[in-house]
């Protein structure tokens, strides 16, 4: 009788510990709405300019990659790290870098107050629009895709080389690579 009673413990603690890890997965439907999601879950904090300049501080927050910003021989560098030193400069003011892990902690911490802008590449979406304020962009990137041509497509007619290439990102997930 213990024997089974101990197995039915088992296979309980089994289908508990299979719920919780299946509840802590999320699916591709709900990725696209975590980054918004954890933004607007943060509280909003508003620094200006005036206090800003009344720390005597610039706090700028950044992912530390190979050419925004990155330490070489004990010395940061950086494009974007440039443009923000310049920045800090020209308002009198020290320069403070915090780094983010990825792009929601760099949402995050600005929301939480502990920077006082975001110096990263990042590209401008309506979602993104919505939480934060973007400057003027500094440069434009336009998406390419380089893929081969079908290994016979001298011997295919046009329409069907065509068929055989993707031409719009959007549609790809209807394909199976």
């Amino acid at each position: 009788m213990a024997h089974h009673y101990a197995s039915k413990t088992y296979l309980y603690s089994f289908f508990v510990l299979l719920f919780l890890i299946l509840a802590g997965c999320k699916n591709e439907a709900t990725l696209g709405t975590s980054l918004n999601e954890s933004i607007l879950s943060e509280p909003q904090i508003e620094h200006d300019l005036e206090e800003i300049k009344a720390d005597g501080k610039l706090s700028v927050i950044t992912i530390y990659n190979s050419t925004g910003y990155f330490i070489y021989r004990g010395k940061p560098m950086g494009f974007e790290y440039e443009l923000v030193e310049r920045l800090a400069k020209s308002l009198d003011l020290e320069l403070e870098i915090k780094v983010a892990k990825d792009i929601d902690q760099l949402f995050n911490m600005l929301n939480r107050g502990e920077g006082d802008l975001i110096a990263y590449g990042l590209s401008i979406t309506e979602a993104r629009k919505k939480v934060i304020a973007f400057t003027n962009p500094l440069y434009l990137t336009h998406q390419v895709l380089v893929q081969r041509k079908p290994s016979n497509w001298r011997k295919l007619p046009g329409y069907k080389v065509k068929q055989q290439l993707i031409e719009d990102l959007n549609s790809t997930h209807k394909r199976n690579f």
